[in-house]
């Protein structure tokens, strides 16, 4: 069951903001990954593994639109989950909040710290932060990990940077599973995607192949729950 922060008083399930202005006490000072998530592959798992603890709440933190669709709604679909397939997966996963932040314009022209202090601090009081080492932030893409972890020094709170993960020999990404999508390899995403727990694998490879790729034309748009 998900549930969206409208003062209700949910338990139980994962919890829903989408706004971090108003923003319930219980649904503050989370443990995050923060990230795209227009999927959600082993690479990510990781990412929320690591988030897992820290006398915190388990939460992601995440964008909808995807920014890549908003600075272009014209280019061909790209996204492996639709948001609702992704808030669903992100439960099975254990995921106490779902920090599910609109991206519009004045969210992609908030400078570095200016995201840091009025969002990841004001707004939702998160204490550790669990990034890939790629990630960037604010206007222009300018904050790097590094300045990350200097403004977590500056306002108190943990920053994790994750290296890309491996499957084998084969790197876990969202663009390794859109390009074996287009190349016909419906295996290769099966192995690298999550599936309900990191650690969780079904038994029928091909009834798992057919679940999530059953209505995907390479490139993929959509994989649906």
């Amino acid at each position: 069951m998900l549930a969206l922060d409208r003062g209700l008083g949910y338990s139980g399930c994962m919890r829903i903001v989408r706004d971090h202005q108003f923003v319930r006490p219980e649904n503050r000072g989370a443990s995050v990954a923060i990230g795209n998530f227009d999927g959600v592959h082993l690479g990510h798992a990781h990412c929320i593994n690591l988030a897992r603890g820290h006398e915190a709440p388990l939460g992601v933190l995440t964008f909808e639109p995807h920014p890549r669709e908003f600075f272009n709604p014209d280019a061909p679909p790209f996204r492996l989950m639709n948001a609702e397939a992704r808030a669903n997966r992100l439960e099975k996963m254990g995921v106490d909040i779902l920090c599910e932040l609109p991206f519009n314009r004045a969210l992609a022209s908030l400078e570095a710290e200016d995201f840091i202090r009025d969002i990841v601090v004001k707004g939702l009081d998160l204490r550790h932060l669990v990034v890939g080492s790629d990630f960037c932030f604010g206007k222009g893409r300018k904050g790097t990990t590094e300045m990350l972890r200097a403004f977590g020094a500056r306002y108190g709170f943990d920053v994790t940077v994750v290296d890309l993960l491996n499957a084998g020999d084969v790197a876990v990404s969202s663009t390794a599973i859109r390009d074996a999508l287009s190349a016909g390899d419906r295996a290769k995403p099966t192995d690298i995607l999550a599936t309900g727990t990191a650690a969780k694998r079904p038994r029928d490879r091909r009834k798992t192949q057919r679940a999530h790729f059953g209505n995907i034309r390479p490139p993929a748009a959509f994989i649906s729950t």
